[in-house]
Parts: structure tokens; C-alpha cells; sequence
């Protein structure tokens, strides 16, 4: 088990021939950054590209293709107000919606 923070939810990142079912949660972002990925003791991978979002998780940016298997969390966290063709260099807890998907196998 393990914790994937993504900026969306790929379809492809579920396992080949996935028969299983996932449960989706929105929930606060700031939250749930605390609880899945700074305190539960989970191994985290993170796949935000977004520099100042990964900056606020308090992670490296990353820009591979995420792997779940069964039993897995991903935490899904957009900004609450994309603007096409700006670039963002500042992110607060408020500039953020975060999803919690459980894939349960």
C-alpha cells in the first residue's frame, strides 16, 4: 500500500485487466496532505509536475506516469481555478481541491 499524489486520475494508471472498484472523497486539501502524506507513515510517490504545488506538498516535482496497484491512495489535487496559459508561481491551501481515491482490488 501506498500513498500517489497526482494532479489528475489517468485511467491507465490502474493495473492492466483492473476488475476492482475505486471510492472517490473530495476533501480539504491541507487536511489530508497532513494526514496521508506528512503523518501515516505510508510511502508516498508523487507525480506533480506543477513546481509551486509540489513546493507546498513539501515535495519534488515529478513529471513520471503513475502505477496504482490494489489497496493503493491516490490524492488527487487540481487548482480550484486553472487559468489556461498562465503560469502559477504561488499556491495556497485555498488555491487547491484534493480528492482522496481508494482502489480497492
Amino acid at each position: 500500500m501506498k500513498v500517489v499524489v497526482l494532479n489528475a486520475f489517468p485511467l491507465n494508471a490502474l493495473p492492466e485487466g483492473f476488475e476492482g472498484s475505486i471510492g472517490i472523497q473530495e476533501t480539504d486539501p491541507e487536511t489530508i496532505v497532513r494526514g496521508l502524506i506528512r503523518e501515516s507513515g505510508l510511502p508516498v510517490v508523487s507525480f506533480i509536475r506543477h513546481p509551486a504545488s509540489a513546493r507546498l506538498l513539501g515535495l519534488e516535482p515529478s513529471a513520471g506516469l503513475a502505477k496504482l496497484e490494489p489497496g493503493d491512495i491516490a490524492i488527487v489535487l487540481t487548482l480550484a481555478n486553472p487559468a489556461r496559459g498562465q503560469e502559477v508561481t504561488e499556491v495556497t491551501w485555498a488555491d487547491l481541491r484534493a480528492w482522496v481515491i481508494e482502489v480497492k482490488g
